[in-house]
């Protein structure tokens, strides 16, 4: 159905056919050469699309989108003006050469001998061509932090309504997934794509996509690294808060009595401070940064709507978030899309929308995501037996927190669903997102209004590109050997699972008059990666509970404890910079010190899987991280992250560590698409 690989040398060879392949005789098949280009420009993050005539020359009239790139790309006397045929030219070298990146990205030896002699020549004489070819190895550095992976994606198996209506998606509502998110994470990134266009490389409009903007990611780099040829700095804040707005002013105001206080802790406005100190609002939907991209997002929801013969849950679910995206006055306007979304109901799915907090300034805006894949029906079987156990689990936490625990009253269980498909905006850049758990920001509704979701085919590229790899650097060689996507995935699930039983992150954890101070908000910097951790841990020690259940072997159990400690040292590599990473940190070293994590003789690391010990220590690790959670205690938490910090096993710290993070610690997605003919 779908499938990831590697990047192979044989790519040009390997999309003709796939184009190839995907027509029937009764129709004279597209030209290789125009499907590529629409191929590249949607994998560039483009909402550019090439209806060509049949002479295969690029005309006026016939490239869809081109007022969404810039005002200054257009034809002049009916050929393409200077900018145009810069990002023409783009986008083509990046067809022929993705081969050559992708072998290139991948020697970090040859780009850290590069780097050494740049910056030093750079230091010597710091002239622009120095500075210039400084700044590219800087930037093919960053980007070898990932491996790049194409994406097959077999539409054709769906009934044509639904191609039709994913295609318009694909086409028409992507595309402006990624420009919202580009914005979001800075709000001049888009003129930064535009200025990418007129002055930087082809290698830099690779870069912006895949980095998701032009700040390279990796703490500590010299700022010079960037996809933008003049790397410039930051906009303080995202623009979501004043720039002078710092975490002391922040902690000053969640604790005073703005008369507004609850709207500015909304996901989903953006805040400003007038001369007198009073704060005002504007809705996300209405901010000047994103709302053209919005527009025009919101035209290409309601045109998939009207699809005839999709499942009218599409139609309502497509028509309701567009509207709630049209929204300028409530401050918390979704709520009936994510009710129609759960109740999504056909052989493939889609989720759009603000969601995840992570990558916001105080993890307090809502980020752009979107995903869209065909329904894993294999997988879908085995996660429904899946669900009873959060039963169970919220059980068995409510005995251990005792009576002053607030109890989750489930009336019903959230749905899981298994995807093989795309990822857009904050699903994609920076880290690939394998599952989720949603909606996590407010309004919740009933608790159990929620639906888990898992990219099958995302698990299987990273288990590929990166865990296995790092497995078999760091790993028990016995226990490597044991390593399988499937029994990886059946963690993943207990760990969604997790996510939904216990105290929150929107726990109340006091209330004084009508101000209520959640979890979330007292554990401030610690609390996406509190809950991360939190969920690895009681998603591991349920598994024994499923074991009993019959829903997976005493084997598979084990071998998803394996699969646990190969993605934790994922995460400790990936460093502090991200909130994983943080809380891998916590919990490789609170594993090891309590025995649930074994140095092997031979300096390698292992489960400890006798007597079932590391899901004994996932539990005890758990209720503490749940206790937290509850009291929102700060300090607690802060003092066993630090000391997690200093007392990460020397072996992992001194040896394991600085080989780690020259290895990618993630993947690139570069997608291709097939459909039907005569859509």
């Amino acid at each position: 159905m779908i499938k990831a690989h590697l990047f192979s040398s044989a790519f040009i060879i390997f999309s003709i056919l796939f184009v190839l392949g995907c027509c029937d005789a009764s129709k004279e098949p597209l030209s290789s050469k125009v499907l590529q280009f629409n191929e590249t420009a949607y994998n560039l993050g483009l909402a550019l699309r090439w209806q060509d005539d049949g002479d295969e020359r690029i005309e006026e009239k016939e490239l869809l989108g081109l007022e969404t790139i810039s005002p200054k790309a257009k034809f002049e006397e009916g050929e393409p003006n200077s900018f145009l045929q810069k990002l023409l030219d783009k986008i083509d070298w990046t067809t022929m050469n993705l081969d050559r990146i992708a072998l290139l990205l991948h020697d970090t030896s040859f780009l850290d001998q590069r780097l050494a002699k740049l910056k030093l020549a750079y230091q010597e004489q710091p002239t622009p061509k120095n500075r210039q070819a400084y700044r590219r190895v800087l930037r093919n550095r960053e980007l070898a932090t990932r491996r790049l992976q194409i994406m097959d994606l077999d539409f054709s198996i769906l009934p044509k309504p639904d191609q039709r209506a994913i295609k318009i998606l694909i086409d028409e509502v992507v595309p402006y997934v990624e420009e919202i998110y580009l914005a979001q994470i800075d709000p001049r990134n888009l003129t930064y794509r535009e200025e990418i266009i007129e002055k930087g490389d082809p290698e830099d409009l690779f870069a912006l996509h895949h980095l998701g903007g032009v700040q390279c990611l990796t703490a500590e780099i010299d700022p010079l690294c960037s996809a933008h040829p003049e790397s410039p700095k930051p906009t303080p804040n995202q623009g979501f808060w004043p720039e002078d707005h710092d975490k002391r002013g922040h902690d000053l105001l969640l604790q005073g009595s703005a008369p507004n206080l609850e709207i500015l802790k909304s996901p989903f406005v953006v805040r400003h401070r007038l001369p007198t100190g009073i704060w005002n609002w504007e809705s996300i939907n209405n901010h000047p940064p994103l709302k053209p991209s919005q527009t025009r997002l919101v035209a290409g929801l309601k045109k998939a709507a009207q699809v005839p013969g999709i499942d009218p849950s599409f139609s309502h679910f497509l028509m309701t978030r567009a509207r709630e995206l049209e929204n300028l006055t409530n401050p918390y306007p979704f709520f009936e899309g994510d009710i129609s979304w759960i109740q999504l109901n056909g052989p493939w799915d889609m989720t759009l929308g603000y969601y995840e907090e992570y990558h916001s300034p105080f993890h307090l805006n809502a980020i752009m995501e979107a995903f869209i894949g065909i329904v894993d029906e294999e997988w879908e079987k085995k996660g429904q037996q899946f669900r009873e156990l959060l039963y169970w689990m919220e059980d068995e936490i409510a005995k251990d927190l005792g009576p002053q625990y607030q109890k989750r009253d489930f009336k019903t269980l959230p749905p899981f669903k298994f995807i093989q498909g795309l990822s857009a905006g904050d699903g994609r850049a920076k880290f690939v997102t394998l599952a989720y758990y949603l909606p996590n920001v407010k309004p919740y509704g009933r608790a159990d209004f929620s639906k888990k979701v898992l990219l099958t085919n995302k698990m299987l590229a990273r288990y590929d590109a990166v865990a296995r790899p790092m497995a078999e650097r760091t790993m028990d060689p016995a226990q490597v050997a044991r390593l399988n996507p499937g029994d990886i995935s059946l963690f993943v699930i207990g760990h969604e699972n997790a996510h939904g039983a216990g105290p929150s992150r929107s726990y109340v954890v006091k209330t004084d008059g009508e101000k209520k101070m959640t979890s979330h908000e007292l554990l401030g910097k610690h609390s996406s990666a509190l809950e991360e951790a939190r969920a690895d841990m009681l998603g591991l020690a349920s598994l024994p509970e499923a074991v009993r259940r019959e829903i997976m072997t005493q084997e598979q159990a084990d071998n998803a404890a394996i699969g646990l400690l190969a993605l934790l040292t994922r995460g400790v590599a990936m460093g502090e910079e991200d909130d994983h990473g943080k809380s891998a940190i916590l919990t490789f070293y609170a594993l090891y010190k309590n025995g649930g994590i074994l140095l092997t003789p031979e300096g390698r690391f292992a489960a400890n899987l006798e007597n079932g010990k590391i899901f004994e220590v996932c539990d005890k690790i758990g209720k503490k991280l749940n206790k937290i959670q509850m009291t929102g205690n700060f300090r607690d938490y802060d003092q066993w992250y630090r000391e997690a910090q200093r007392n990460l096993p020397k072996k992992m710290k001194e040896e394991y560590l600085p080989a780690l993070r020259q290895m990618p610690k993630d993947f690139f997605p570069y997608y291709r698409f097939q459909f039907s003919p005569n859509l």
